[in-house]
């Protein structure tokens, strides 16, 4: 494998990883952690396999709130947080250091537009997938 392509798969895992933790593990079950997940509650934000869900929902306490679950593949995506700036998203990619950033370490310590590209991880994904 030749340096560019280990640089663009490290892009893509970077980018990857802002929107998504899926692909890195399976998810297992909140109840029953031997055995992954297949649903999602979407009232609970819990992951059940589906014997785990029935059993749960059919407590008396949560029969009458009707929850509602989804696929597990389905969850809604969890945004990448800034460890440095108060768990800020990471929702900005700077192409010289070639990393994630937040908002806050935009205004912070990538300011100066001479040396700091900022893009939106998006438009970032797009360039990168054209070259």
């Amino acid at each position: 494998m030749n340096h560019a392509n280990i640089e663009d798969s490290t892009f893509f895992v970077t980018i990857t990883v802002s929107k998504t933790i899926r692909v890195l593990a399976k998810m297992m079950c909140s109840n029953d952690h031997t055995v992954e997940a297949e649903l999602w509650c979407m009232n609970c934000e819990q992951s059940y396999c589906s014997k785990c869900f029935e059993q749960v929902h059919e407590l008396p306490a949560l029969k009458k709130k009707n929850h509602e679950s989804i696929p597990i593949h389905q969850k809604p995506l969890e945004p990448a947080l800034c460890d440095e700036h108060h768990r800020q998203k990471l929702e900005l990619w700077c192409n010289n250091c070639q990393k994630l950033v937040c908002n806050r370490c935009v205004i912070l310590k990538h300011r100066n537009s001479s040396l700091h590209e900022i893009v939106e991880t998006d438009t970032a994904a797009l360039h990168k997938a054209q070259l």
